[in-house]
């Protein structure tokens, strides 16, 4: 493993982990992260062209991100801090990482996901029966959860994969 794929590694965990704490206090993902991660990609084009190249393949999980983001917003299950970090953060990573960091974070969101609804509906177990049998969609939406952050979705993501990739 090369010095800047390590040091690349660490300064992003770093920053997950600073992404993690505002998005758990403030349910909020600032814009800045954004713009950071593209002037980081836009100069790791110069410092690592053997790992960052201005392709297609780059821009897949960037551009996935933004589209699921963009219906997940519309549905009211995502936040757009969450699908523009994402954006940027796989533009910053490496691209022989991507579908690595991919599959950690579907498998991460499919169980932090499954157990946030498992316990909705573990909670609130009498409120959806009654309103499963009126049929009312609203209220069971209501029972079934809110948002939940997602950042500690990336970051176990991001240390799950670093385990894998270092050890």
């Amino acid at each position: 493993m090369s010095g800047i794929l390590l040091s690349v590694y660490a300064f992003l965990f770093v920053q997950i982990f600073a992404v993690t704490i505002n998005d758990v206090k403030h349910r909020k993902i600032s814009n800045q992260w954004l713009f950071l991660n593209l002037g980081l990609f836009v100069a790791l084009l110069f410092i690592a062209p053997e790992h960052y190249q201005f392709t297609a393949k780059t821009f897949f999980y960037s551009l996935t991100f933004l589209f699921v983001g963009l219906v997940g917003f519309f549905l009211k299950i995502m936040g757009p801090g969450d699908s523009k970090y994402l954006f940027s953060l796989f533009l910053v990573t490496p691209l022989v990482w991507h579908d690595s960091l991919f599959m950690v974070l579907l498998y991460s969101t499919v169980i932090i996901g499954g157990f946030s609804i498992l316990t909705q509906v573990i909670q609130n177990h009498e409120k959806i029966v009654a309103y499963a049998k009126v049929g009312q969609a609203d209220g069971l939406k209501e029972c079934l959860g809110t948002k939940f952050p997602y950042a500690p979705v990336i970051m176990m993501s991001w240390a799950w994969m670093g385990h894998h990739l270092f050890f």
